[in-house]
């Protein structure tokens, strides 16, 4: 966890120069929406959704995002 804490890509983000899914979890307690909004704006070519889950979309919502994720794939 403290690896997590100190492990800083901020500056990197605006370096991404694909179409990028930042995919957020409405009721998420470790990335705030904020953070998920930064996250988007930061790279170029990012869509943001935001999904009525925690923090494990993928276990809390799997067939949700599974669509979300294809459906993002195929206009890209």
């Amino acid at each position: 966890f403290e690896a997590c804490q100190s492990f800083d890509v901020r500056d990197a983000l605006e370096r991404i120069s694909i179409p990028t899914f930042v995919i957020a979890g409405a009721s998420d307690r470790l990335i705030s929406p904020s953070d998920s909004q930064f996250i988007a704006d930061s790279i170029p070519q990012a869509t943001l959704t935001s999904i009525e889950a925690g923090h494990m979309v993928v276990v809390e919502k799997p067939q949700e995002l599974s669509d979300m994720v294809h459906s993002f794939l195929d206009k890209h």
